[in-house]
């Protein structure tokens, strides 16, 4: 949870933040950055979207989706009741 506030922070307390964040992944190594993408692959992942010339309401939806994704398996209860109401 905490890297999605630091990712909302990113995208909307920094003026050009995600940008920023970008550049500083793609200036580490490739061996840094594999790490990176192992380890933290939703946020690098959906900073990857933001950074990409995709349509805006396309990134959004694809970054919110991937957002639930995380939250939804971060929570086991709610899987649980997901499971059980099929």
């Amino acid at each position: 949870m905490v890297g999605w506030l630091v990712f909302a922070y990113l995208a909307f307390g920094v003026p050009g933040g995600l940008a920023a964040a970008w550049a500083a992944v793609h200036s580490l190594t490739l061996y840094l950055q594999v790490i990176l993408w192992l380890l933290l692959l939703p946020w690098m992942a959906s900073l990857w979207i933001a950074n990409s010339s995709m349509a805006l309401w396309l990134r959004a939806v694809l970054i919110l989706m991937i957002f639930v994704a995380t939250f939804a398996i971060s929570i086991p209860s709610l899987m649980e009741r997901v499971r059980t109401s099929r």
